[in-house]
């Protein structure tokens, strides 16, 4: 079962190198406007456009990837941050469980380091 959408946090990548991920992930990226911190985008995977929110600072250092849509390639955030993490050998910090409906488990996230390995995190109570 997919997500309804997808979001990950991201440090130390700057908005020129996650639009060229977002190129490499889908057939087609186009660039929409910018509102103070947030720069919006549409991408297209198999002819379906998904919304795409990349708000700099949204928590503190990191910078958010919203993709408002559950037709992206993963399936949760750990996979959409996996992958990231793998192009960019960045820390990437993502929502550890599926959202279930409830916001019981909303504060156990995953961080991902520079190398790959994962840890739950209690955030952005840390």
């Amino acid at each position: 079962m997919s997500q309804p959408d997808i979001e990950i946090y991201v440090r130390d990548v700057n908005l020129e190198d996650i639009t060229t991920w977002l190129a490499e992930v889908f057939d087609t990226v186009e660039t929409g406007p910018v509102h103070g911190n947030c720069r919006y985008f549409k991408v297209y995977l198999a002819e379906k456009q998904i919304p795409v929110q990349i708000q700099k600072g949204a928590s503190g250092k990191w910078n958010s990837i919203w993709f408002d849509s559950s037709g992206t390639p993963w399936d949760e955030d750990k996979s959409c941050g996996q992958a990231f993490n793998q192009r960019f050998q960045q820390p990437v910090r993502c929502n550890a469980s599926l959202w279930q409906g409830d916001e019981s488990n909303m504060d156990e996230w995953l961080h991902i380091n520079q190398d790959g390995s994962e840890q739950l995190i209690q955030w952005p109570n840390e």
